[in-house]
């Protein structure tokens, strides 16, 4: 796209010197530099600058992205949650989740760089090198979860980019992220700061944006369980949860948060804490996740000894996470959530079936659903699912048994008001979408999903 003509000001030199009868005088390479324009006129230097050729030292910006047919269609779709969030803001809680690139750890005694590029310089003792192993190959890995619970604004015009932030730091060989895992950690901290019982949310509303990975992508079955799951726990009376396009995951506000951590993992470099002979001999060798886990189910003890040696890592990254801050709101740092406490969470499905078990629901597939007549006719009767969104509704009708075990806590007047998120619409020019107040209300379809239009 770009080819500087010369690669510095020592080749521009040559280059004209070549060009030049020979004999002839030929300035400095300092006098030339000073005929550029200053890279900031603002500072003293600047003033021995001539400005005489229009040229300026610049550095090329990497902004070139993937661009997917949906972006327009998904970022409408935020729109609207974004004005349904201020339509009811004094009843609802809006979050945005999204994980963290895996920070690696190197081996006992060989500390593994972060991989975050350091764009400020660290204090070193004098003389000590600060050097690192590469990070290409690594076993032992951290996964920052990121929960950004959103301060909503009164109007659509403001910042959606505050808020307090909630980072959980798990292991990935034996905490891998999964539908029920987010589940069960985003309940465990809004419980922890939005509710004023420890069990249901204050805010009968909730609603959850995402980057839509396989964790999160809301036409998976497994994730529309925990979703369900996280809906019956909170004991709420509305949930919407959408997710960007593919390649769109800046739209998401919890990627700002992520620069705010690699402030805090820039010219770090980590490794985990030895274990005993007997399970440092197990594990060498292993190339693979599959190898380790492998490992755990035949070797007792394993598994324990393995958390062990990254927990005071994982206790010093969380350290260095609640000295960050957005907006002047600190960091705050929660646990992972356990496989007991996993379990419990999803169990709670079995209200709406009690054939379900929380082994099935994490593992269920869109065949086995014909297993289970009633929760079947809870995905037609309380939810609307399409390709960006999956949204959870309690009803009033007398002989639903799940609406009546645990009835709508809105008051009337607005509960009556409150209606699915509606699909993104076009005008009548057929080039922009509708504006949020035309179309909600209304039913609508995802008939202008330029997906769904093109040929596969």
């Amino acid at each position: 796209m770009y080819l500087p003509f010369v690669i510095s000001v020592e080749d521009l030199q040559r280059k004209v010197e070549a060009r030049m009868p020979p004999g002839s005088a030929i300035p400095s390479v300092e006098w030339i530099r000073l005929q550029f324009w200053p890279t900031n006129p603002f500072t003293n230097r600047a003033v021995r600058h001539t400005f005489r050729f229009d040229v300026k030292y610049a550095v090329q910006s990497r902004v070139l992205r993937v661009e997917h047919e949906d972006s327009k269609y998904a970022s409408t779709q935020f729109k609207y949650m974004k004005e349904f969030a201020c339509k009811y803001r004094e009843h609802a809680k809006m979050i945005c989740l999204d994980d963290k690139a895996i920070v690696p750890l190197g081996e006992p005694g060989h500390p593994v760089s972060s991989g975050v590029r350091g764009h400020n310089k660290s204090l070193v003792p004098v003389g000590t090198p600060l050097v690192a192993l590469d990070h290409d190959w690594h076993v032992a890995g951290l996964i920052p979860s990121v929960v950004l619970l959103n301060q909503v604004p009164e109007t659509i015009d403001g910042s959606f980019h505050r808020g307090r932030v909630f980072v959980t730091t798990k292991e990935k060989v034996f905490q891998p992220s999964t539908p029920g895992r987010h589940a069960t950690e985003v309940c465990n901290i809004l419980r922890s700061v939005a509710s004023s019982d420890d069990v249901n949310l204050d805010s009968p509303i909730l609603l959850i944006y995402t980057d839509g990975g396989p964790d999160h992508r809301v036409t998976y079955l497994t994730v529309k369980l925990s979703y369900i799951a996280l809906f019956i726990a909170l004991d709420l009376d509305v949930l919407i949860a959408a997710r960007c396009a593919p390649n769109g995951s800046w739209l998401n506000p919890a990627e700002r948060v992520m620069s705010v951590l690699n402030l805090a993992l820039q010219n770090v470099s980590l490794a985990r804490e030895k274990m005993d002979n007997q399970f440092e001999a197990r594990v060498k060798g292993k190339s693979n996740l599959t190898s380790v886990r492998q490992e755990a189910q035949t070797c007792p003890g394993f598994q324990q000894a393995f958390n062990t040696s990254l927990q005071p890592v994982k206790e010093l990254v969380n350290e260095r996470f609640r000295r960050m801050q957005l907006k002047g709101e600190r960091i705050e740092t929660h646990e992972a959530a356990s496989d007991e406490q996993i379990e419990e969470i999803m169990n709670v499905l079995s209200i709406i079936d009690s054939d379900l078990t929380a082994n099935s629901a994490m593992s269920m597939q869109a065949k086995d659903l014909a297993k289970y007549a009633k929760l079947s006719d809870f995905l037609k009767n309380h939810t609307k699912q399409t390709h960006y969104t999956f949204q959870v509704k309690k009803c009033t009708e007398p002989g639903c048994f799940v609406c009546n075990l645990c009835p709508p806590r809105l008051p009337a007047d607005v509960f009556e008001t409150v209606s699915f998120l509606p699909d993104p619409t076009l005008d009548v020019s057929r080039e922009h979408y509708k504006k949020f107040a035309e179309v909600y209300g209304s039913c609508t379809t995802e008939e202008d999903r330029p997906s769904l239009k093109s040929p596969k």
